[in-house]
């Protein structure tokens, strides 16, 4: 939290990244994971995958295929505040898988990854350094008591269909203070196989975010690239609100 990552970049140096239409961030850790590296209005990402990133469009043959986690009920003992009910608007020529109140367990988000070219998890994410050593989704509890989704699950999973990720949950892009890797839930995902994972190591709004993430979302499955479709509705909240919590949203790839 002491690190001032807005301060690490000099400015000559940002004044010539502007001209630039993509900018990918290759950090080691303490800096990966750290939001405000670049200005808002710039276009770019941490580059966290092994490989070449999968192309940005999805398959053309079939409809995308997107699953939406929302409105769980987390133990009470975890003293949450309950998350407004969301409403999102249907994505056109996409097909829809909801999991809500009782059905997010994580046992059936895990589930239906597999078979995903999009996820949007709508949840409360916390900090338990005695549970993880990575941020946590909190998710409807299952039979066996689990409630939580944590990065250990995410990263042995395979996902052969490279979905797009969006954890629209506070602290999600929160990085373990290791200096060997960038541990936590976005470099999950992209060990597990995703193309791309939106997230926020800070909190975010409640009313705000369905809207927000809903948007970013659509224009990536129209094929716009993710960096662009998230600079641009950054954009467009800051204006509204210079302090907007959208500045600190970050894209892995």
């Amino acid at each position: 939290p002491a690190l001032d990552a807005a301060s690490f970049i000099p400015a000559p140096l940002v004044q010539a990244l502007s001209a630039c239409e993509r900018i990918a961030v290759l950090a080691l850790p303490p800096v990966f994971g750290l939001p405000n590296l670049l200005p808002p209005a710039l276009a770019w990402s941490y580059r966290g995958r092994s490989s070449a990133p999968v192309p940005a469009t999805a398959p053309a043959a079939r409809a995308p295929h997107v699953v939406t986690v929302a409105d769980a009920v987390p133990p009470s003992e975890l003293d949450l505040a309950p998350l407004r009910a969301l409403a999102l608007t249907p994505i056109p020529g996409a097909s829809h898988i909801d999991l809500r109140g009782a059905e997010a367990t994580p046992a059936s988000v895990l589930g239906s990854l597999a078979s995903a070219d999009a996820v949007e998890i709508h949840a409360h994410g916390f900090l338990d350094l005695k549970r993880s050593d990575a941020s946590l989704i909190a998710l409807s509890p299952q039979a066996d008591g689990r409630f939580t989704l944590s990065a250990r699950d995410i990263a042995d999973l395979h996902l052969p269909r490279a979905p797009l990720v969006i954890l629209a949950a506070c602290h999600a892009a929160y990085t373990a203070p290791y200096r060997h890797e960038p541990w936590g839930l976005p470099h999950a995902f992209l060990l597990a196989g995703a193309r791309a994972v939106i997230a926020s190591p800070e909190t975010i709004s409640d009313a705000e975010a369905g809207g927000f993430f809903r948007a970013v979302e659509q224009h990536i499955l129209a094929g716009t690239d993710p960096a662009v479709a998230l600079r641009d509705e950054r954009v467009r909240q800051l204006a509204r609100d210079p302090s907007s919590w959208t500045r600190a949203v970050l894209l892995f790839d």
